[in-house]
């Protein structure tokens, strides 16, 4: 297959995916203007912009999730700085370690801090009760402050994955040179390493501010306690807690909260318009020279173990505990342990084996098929001369615009509308379409942060030999980005199986998933915590083997490839 027919084909497969996620939009949108009544509807699109609580839960969207990408991005990029371009001590061990905050998904995350830090009953703030006193300052997580702080946490893995992949294709000769010409270490940096990487920190940076825009756990269990409204958990309300269900009124609030997402969207490819510019790995050879930290080395050391305390080794912590022992926050010299009680109680939770198999076949499904379309989209964005080819770029962004309570509740209308789709509401495909496009911006960021700094001169020196499209795009082209290729399969196999906003609203009890069957448990017993934290232990742990199982792979593909 020739350039100019690979191109075509790509720029095909483009238009279709395009078309593929406009359905759903559409038919939300032919939804709400024919049938807005459905679900006995509470208002309108219109009268729901004019209620004075829309605005304080806009403020409330937006300020959680700018801030805490702010700090998201600054710890991700500083550790991956750290374990990629210098000598800090453990670094194969700091590589590997922030994917385990993958493995907690971000409801069983929730429960914990509530449990550690609730300004009534949390062990920590009772801990410090009992040690100083009734004058002992009370840690309240629920908040807006609280909520910030676990989002920060939360969003590191994906910064991370972007951030690493892109560090490591950095040409260290430009280092070098700067710390010659007597920059220091953080000088270089600073002034050197961060502009280079700027489109992928960037586009990190972005994807942050829009996974705290379509957060739904945190909001959900930590910020009604405290009294805060965002717009993720008002659809849910009205799609699912409401009594009669409010189907319009859910798809009112998603039109609004569309359309802050796409604003972000916008801005994201404003920025990396001309990222052809940070090309920075050519057809020559450079050694790769890591940057000396001296007596920092540990200090650099300490900073990732701090940043991998509150990301994974806390919270999971919290868990483990709240599984195995009851405490009585008024009294903590009556802690019963009482293992494994409620682990024994976790395995007779109804459905969870079908749970679990059905969670595990459509994350493959989806870590599949969205590496796939991801990796084609960056190369035709990014590598293919056609005309109108970043529009690909835009295409992949698209589903940024949906955050996964919104897409849930397009892809409901979708069902409910087009005729003969119907039958598919309550199977697996509803959930494996949902998350496909939901993680493909994702995947195509991992992937395209690692192609954009892959010179053009590598595929035309293997053009100018002879080999066609194909030969180039497999035998050049994807070893030199098998990394983001990788990290975006793990990455998306194991969120799509900790994802619950994306599939609250499709999973049914003949499809059901994880994060929706220990929900429910959750809203119907919550007296019966201990075994909701059992089978979020359980299920982590399942989760750490696959990663487990992902470095292995990644260790001999790594010796394979050399």
């Amino acid at each position: 297959m020739d350039g100019v027919y690979g191109t075509r084909i790509l720029l095909a497969v483009s238009l279709v995916v395009f078309i593929l996620l406009l359905v759903p939009v559409l038919a939300l949108v032919v939804g709400l203007s024919f049938f807005p009544s459905l679900g006995t509807s509470t208002f309108t699109f219109w009268r729901f912009i004019s209620l004075p609580s829309t605005l304080s839960e806009i403020q409330d969207t937006l300020e959680f999730s700018i801030v805490s990408a702010i700090f998201t991005t600054v710890f991700a990029t500083t550790y991956a700085w750290i374990v990629a371009r210098t000598d800090v001590p453990g670094k194969r061990v700091l590589e590997l370690l922030p994917i385990l905050g993958l493995s907690v998904p971000l409801l069983f995350k929730a429960f914990s801090w509530e449990f550690m830090l609730n300004p009534n009953s949390g062990i920590i703030n009772s801990m410090l009760k009992f040690l100083l006193g009734a004058g002992a300052p009370v840690l309240n997580i629920d908040t807006m402050g609280g909520l910030i702080f676990v989002q920060s946490f939360a969003n590191v893995p994906i910064v991370y994955l972007i951030t690493l992949a892109a560090m490591k294709s950095l040409d260290s000769s430009l280092e070098e040179a700067s710390r010659v010409s007597g920059r220091g270490v953080l000088s270089t940096f600073g002034r050197v390493t961060v502009p280079l990487v700027r489109p992928a920190v960037l586009s990190a940076f972005l994807l942050a501010i829009i996974g705290g825009v379509g957060a739904f756990e945190f909001p959900f269990v930590l910020g009604q306690p405290g009294g805060l409204h965002f717009l993720a958990t008002e659809v849910y309300y009205y799609a699912q807690e409401r009594v009669p269900p409010a189907y319009g009124s859910a798809g009112d609030v998603s039109i609004l909260y569309a359309a802050i997402t796409i604003a972000c969207v916008s801005a994201y490819i404003w920025s990396t318009r001309r990222s052809f510019k940070f090309q920075v790995v050519t057809g020559r050879s450079a050694a790769a020279r890591l940057q000396l930290l001296g007596s920092y080395r540990y200090l650099a050391c300490a900073v990732c173990l701090a940043i991998l305390f509150f990301e994974f080794i806390l919270p999971f912590s919290g868990l483990v505990l709240m599984s195995s022992a009851t405490i009585f926050a008024s009294n903590l010299n009556s802690v019963q342990f009482n293992f494994p009680t409620f682990y024994l109680d976790a395995l007779k939770i109804p459905l969870l084996f079908d749970s679990l198999r059905t969670t595990l076949f459509f994350g493959l499904m989806a870590a599949v098929l969205a590496t796939v379309i991801g990796a084609l989209l960056s190369y035709t964005a990014l590598k293919s001369k056609a005309r109108g080819a970043r529009l690909a770029d835009f295409i992949s962004a698209v589903p940024l615009a949906f955050p996964g309570v919104v897409y849930g509740v397009a892809l409901f209308w979708t069902f409910l509308l087009i005729p003969g789709m119907s039958w598919l509401f309550g199977t697996i495909w509803p959930l494996v379409i949902a998350l496909v496009f939901i993680r493909l911006p994702f995947s195509t960021r991992i992937v395209s942060g690692n192609m954009v700094q892959i010179s053009n001169d590598l595929e035309d020196a293997s053009q100018v030999a002879g080999a066609g499209f194909t030969r180039t795009f497999t035998r050049v082209l994807m070893p030199l980005i098998k990394e983001g290729l990788f990290n975006s399969f793990v990455y998306t196999l194991i969120d799509s199986m900790r994802e619950l906003g994306g599939v609250v609203i499709l999973a049914t009890a003949a499809a059901p998933t994880f994060t929706t069957l220990l929900l429910q448990y959750y809203n119907e017993s919550t007296s019966q915590i201990g075994t909701v934290a059992a089978a979020s232990v359980i299920f982590t742990g399942m989760i750490m083997l696959l990663l487990v199982a992902a470095s292995v792979v990644r260790h001999y593909w790594g010796r394979t490839g050399r």
